[in-house]
């Protein structure tokens, strides 16, 4: 009987630690994000991401086409980030936007970033985890969702 006691101490002290740590990384800023050379950072080796910019292919998305300005463009995308609950814009310049998104249940925060290339007239797309190893595709999904509201706008 003390041996199972002791056991279950063991467990439950190791899911409030690995918790903790799940929320540390969550409350922490993002690790890398912003333009380097006309390029957003490079995703991780962990599956908790999707860029159209890596090199990865199973964390490869699609460039989105421009609307027809870069002015329309993004504005078209702050309004479809404004649309999801628990998105907020932290920085819009020019051609970059980084937005914050919060999940509902969890709070767990994932970083969003947009560079707007107006050369190739095309949005590129890259969203992170913040916390943990894997994301249950939620930053596919989370793609796909901004392509369709920001296809509605």
């Amino acid at each position: 009987m003390r041996m199972l006691k002791v056991i279950t101490i063991s467990v439950l002290g190791l899911g409030l630690a690995f918790f903790g740590f799940l929320q540390y990384q969550n409350l922490s800023g993002p690790k890398v994000i912003g333009v380097v050379d006309q390029k957003l950072h490079e995703l991780p080796n962990t599956p908790n991401g999707v860029s159209s910019q890596t090199a990865q292919l199973d964390k490869k998305v699609e460039p989105i086409p421009f609307k027809e300005t870069i002015d329309l463009t993004r504005n078209t995308i702050i309004n479809a980030i404004n649309e999801v609950p628990g998105a907020k814009v932290v920085e819009a310049e020019d051609n970059y936007i980084y937005a914050v998104f919060t999940s509902k249940l969890m709070k767990y925060r994932d970083d969003v970033e947009f560079l707007l290339d107006s050369e190739s007239q095309l949005i590129q797309f890259r969203s992170q985890s913040r916390a943990g190893v894997g994301d249950h595709g939620v930053n596919r999904n989370r793609y796909n969702q901004f392509v369709e509201l920001y296809n509605q706008q």
